[in-house]
């Protein structure tokens, strides 16, 4: 949302792809295609505790990454993209002359997306469950199943992907992860 005629809602400038987040646990912080160091390097996972606190860590590293990012970008907007249309749309910049990337607009917003939360809770449940309370797998071993997209283990792939553990099936333990890493994202982005 924005005001109508005294904002400049600059939505979209970056996104989160939560469940990157958990590739990035799963290989210290390395893409499984390329390899390539893309996050933090979170070590070993031995617990449920480490997990949680190795994705918090990813999470923070990606955040910040790409917030300190956008406000060096945004700084040269104007430079970079001045607006006349958009400026004389908007009645602020109008009376001031000025365009809206160059202070015109009354109000000037940013926005950064965290996507697919419920693929998150659902993948983190799935790791808790298969790893650190049924111990089907240790946790290199599943990294090593899902780095290999399930060749090997389709059977365990349509398990996971029918289980009733869902964010939004009324199960608490799925929607608490998801309540829990939507305020922790929260925090990191707001204000900035």
């Amino acid at each position: 949302p924005a005001i109508f005629d005294l904002e400049l809602p600059c939505t979209g400038n970056g996104n989160l792809n939560l469940p990157k987040m958990i590739e990035l646990v799963f290989c210290n912080g390395r893409d499984f295609a390329t390899g390539e160091r893309v996050g933090a390097e979170t070590g070993a996972i031995n617990s449920y505790e480490d997990f949680i606190s190795a994705l918090k860590e990813q999470i923070a590293y990606c955040i910040n990454k790409a917030l300190t990012y956008i406000s060096t970008a945004e700084k040269y907007y104007m430079q970079a993209n001045p607006d006349p249309i958009l400026s004389a749309m908007l009645s602020p910049c109008v009376k001031k002359g000025t365009d809206a990337y160059d202070g015109g607009a009354k109000y000037n917003n940013s926005s950064y997306y965290i996507n697919s939360i419920a693929t998150f809770a659902d993948s983190v449940a799935a790791v808790k469950k298969l790893v650190f309370e049924k111990k089907r797998f240790t946790f290199d071993e599943l990294g090593s199943i899902l780095k290999e997209n399930w060749q090997g283990y389709e059977k365990l792939r349509i398990e996971m992907a029918n289980s009733a553990l869902k964010y939004g099936n009324n199960v608490d333990a799925v929607d608490d992860i998801a309540v829990e890493f939507s305020d922790f994202c929260a925090k990191l982005i707001n204000g900035r």
